[in-house]
């Protein structure tokens, strides 16, 4: 209870996009439940910040699962950009059944989008895992094309990152779809 009171005495003195930067990173950490905000809002109908609380929660409703704030960054950019991903991560499965999530992408055409941060990969055991799956992902047979973001390319790399997203867009949308994209 103590993350969503913490939420709660927050919202009336910061933004938007930070209350919603704050709200992954309680969730991603797993001490904070969307449900338990939801609950709040319904068992409280005014208190100051209710309604930047609600805007967190359309706004995450609506962009689908989300793991990380630069991964809200980098969707926000790339639609803003005209690049129309799908809702929440891309879910893939591979040879063996197991499904894989990436960060953003438009599986329609087989293109992913993986960001790689310091803290994604603080572990040994979390960059195996970042590796095992881009092993799998490597074994399908469809040709999926992964381009891979860091923190920088939000900023200083955006124009060369976005070249490089639009070009691999229209290259996966002639080998798919047999036209541009869209």
């Amino acid at each position: 209870m103590l993350p969503t009171r913490l939420v709660r005495d927050l919202a009336p003195v910061t933004t938007v996009p930070r209350l919603t930067i704050l709200v992954i990173d309680l969730v991603q950490q797993r001490h904070l439940r969307l449900d338990d905000l939801a609950r709040l809002l319904d068992e409280h109908p005014r208190f100051p910040g209710r309604p930047r609380i609600a805007a967190v929660l359309d706004r995450l409703e609506a962009t689908g699962r989300v793991d990380a704030g630069s991964e809200l960054a980098m969707r926000d950019r790339l639609t803003a950009a005209g690049v129309p991903l799908d809702p929440g991560q891309v879910r893939v499965v591979c040879r063996d059944g197991v499904p894989l999530h990436f960060d953003l992408g438009i599986a329609r055409i087989g293109f992913l989008v993986e960001l790689q941060s310091m803290r994604a990969h603080a572990t040994r055991e979390q960059l195996r895992g970042d590796v095992r799956r881009a092993n799998q992902l490597a074994r399908l047979p469809d040709g999926w094309r992964v381009v891979q973001a860091s923190i920088e390319d939000l900023d200083d790399g955006w124009p060369d990152f976005l070249a490089l997203v639009r070009e691999v867009v229209t290259e996966q949308s002639q080998r798919w779809l047999g036209r541009p994209w869209p």
